[in-house]
């Protein structure tokens, strides 16, 4: 996502995982799951880090929608 350039996280080819997103990246990333129950249920990616844009240019209300109160970037 571009918001995180250039990249939230990745696997690399000898630890690939068929439908996974990978390992965020050490040291620029954090990563959390919004979910009720993070190994069972379904939830959101959300992000914050060094990499991640500060937000929407003359766009309040976009920034509102993709970041939490508390400053994580929602991934959608």
């Amino acid at each position: 996502m571009t918001e995180c350039a250039p990249l939230i996280s990745f696997s690399r080819a000898e630890h690939f995982v068929p439908h996974s997103c990978g390992r965020p990246l050490k040291g620029f990333m954090e990563v959390r799951i919004d979910s009720t129950d993070p190994y069972r249920v379904v939830g959101e990616i959300q992000t914050r880090g060094e990499n991640m844009m500060l937000g929407y240019y003359k766009n309040q209300e976009a920034i509102q929608a993709v970041f939490t109160e508390d400053g994580w970037l929602k991934t959608g």
